[in-house]
């Protein structure tokens, strides 16, 4: 990669330690590839990512900033899958969701939604409002948040046993949000 700024050269050597195995590239190589095919911008979101050091740093006072670069884990914790280059607020929203669930997230028409407002937020204060905030639940809310309950409550059901949650089933704890039968435990 030629003509790497200050910045961007401080956040490689930030974050060599991220990636885990040698390959065919060294770490910064991969960091560099990364920023080149991304073009600096968010997988998600498409939108400029910051790499000064003071945009990650964070402290109880000045949280990282929401646009700040961050090395993803397509698979958490592994090299499976790849990285993608993503800005920390879709990393802290994506969390340690497992891949195939984070996929399917990203083909709803509320993640496109969600986006879009992201976008717009973008647009009219020129950076995104801190760590993802959790207003009002709307119904995409509610579909959302059910189909990851039910998503992780099938992983957990299969490694533990429903008497250590008090003998209820993990689709009995799942879902609060429907009323009577569950909306999207069909579709998981």
């Amino acid at each position: 990669m030629e003509n790497i700024n200050n910045d961007i050269a401080g956040w490689i050597c930030r974050n060599k330690r991220k990636l885990k195995g040698n390959g065919p590239e060294t770490k910064q190589e991969r960091l560099e590839r990364l920023i080149e095919l991304s073009q600096e911008r968010c997988k998600w979101t498409n939108l400029p990512l910051k790499f000064d050091k003071e945009s990650g740093e964070s402290s109880g006072e000045s949280p990282t900033d929401p646009l700040y670069a961050e090395v993803d884990h397509r698979v958490p914790g592994t090299n499976e899958q790849g990285h993608d280059l993503v800005c920390h607020y879709v990393n802290d929203v994506k969390g340690q969701l497992p891949w195939k669930l984070w996929l399917a997230l990203t083909r709803l028409p509320v993640f496109e939604e969600w986006v879009v407002g992201l976008r717009d937020e973008y647009k009219q204060i020129g950076t995104l409002r801190g760590r993802p905030q959790r207003a009002a639940p709307t119904k995409n809310d509610d579909f959302l948040e059910c189909l990851i309950l039910e998503y992780l409550n099938r992983e957990r059901a299969r490694r533990v046993s429903p008497p250590a949650r008090g003998g209820q089933s993990w689709s009995q704890i799942a879902c609060r949000f429907c009323p009577g039968e569950c909306m999207v435990r069909n579709l998981v």
